[in-house]
């Protein structure tokens, strides 16, 4: 869902994604999914939190055309990608559940939103604040569900207030050139807010893998999709 309001020098972007995944049950009461790193480390060196802002980056920047929201059926999970953490993609907003297909290397982690929003531009008081606010309120908040190879993501129960992967993302910019998916000015809408469940997997075993990611929002609707992945050898 997008929410664009643009006056003579303003213009506010919001934004609202959600995405499911299934990973293997509760194994100790320290850490409920062993194959995900736990909500409170730095992967990589960043945070939950600075890692939410890259993909916020990464999913909102690229034109329209290209841009990871909106494909189906076979696509190219390397477009954009760099370094040993990938990003899978949600959807543009509430609709018809999207299936994917595509290969991703051995040895690379998966760093995705399982229901998250964004808000950015100068049509807020407040600044930041305002902005993570704005963010709160259009984020998919209920009814998460991620399943991996069928088994279901613990710690996800209660939907976007509950869960232990919230995370907030700190100021970042967004670069939006002329083609971009709001049809919005291009230029630099800074500082952006987000805020979301996100979940960091580790690699995955080569073969094949299935990654089922689903929200709703409290007003109605639902983001629903689902990834076969091949892992190469």
């Amino acid at each position: 869902m997008t929410k664009v309001i643009p006056t003579q020098s303003l213009l506010t972007i919001a934004f609202a994604l959600a995405m499911t995944v299934s990973v293997p049950p509760r194994a100790n009461a320290a850490n409920q999914n062993p194959t995900i790193l736990p909500p409170n480390s730095a992967p990589q060196g960043k945070t939950y939190g600075e890692w939410s802002a890259l993909w916020l980056k990464w999913a909102f920047e690229p034109p329209q055309a290209t841009n990871p929201l909106f494909g189906s059926g076979p696509v190219n999970c390397a477009q954009g990608q760099s370094g040993r953490v990938w990003f899978l993609a949600g959807t543009s907003g509430p609709g018809n559940a999207v299936y994917r297909m595509c290969s991703i290397p051995a040895g690379i982690s998966l760093f995705f939103p399982v229901g998250n929003a964004f808000c950015a531009g100068d049509d807020f008081p407040n600044g930041f604040a305002d902005e993570r606010a704005c963010a709160t309120s259009l984020a998919p908040d209920r009814n998460y569900l991620v399943e991996i190879d069928g088994l279901r993501v613990n710690g996800l129960e209660g939907g976007l207030f509950e869960t232990l992967y919230r995370a907030f993302s700190p100021p970042f910019d967004l670069v939006l050139a002329s083609d971009n998916l709001f049809n919005a000015p291009a230029g630099t809408y800074s500082p952006a807010a987000g805020d979301g469940a996100y979940l960091f997997l580790a690699p995955l075993t080569p073969g094949m893998h299935t990654i089922h990611i689903h929200a709703e929002f409290a007003t109605g609707g639902q983001i629903d999709v689902t990834y076969q992945l091949t892992v190469q050898p």
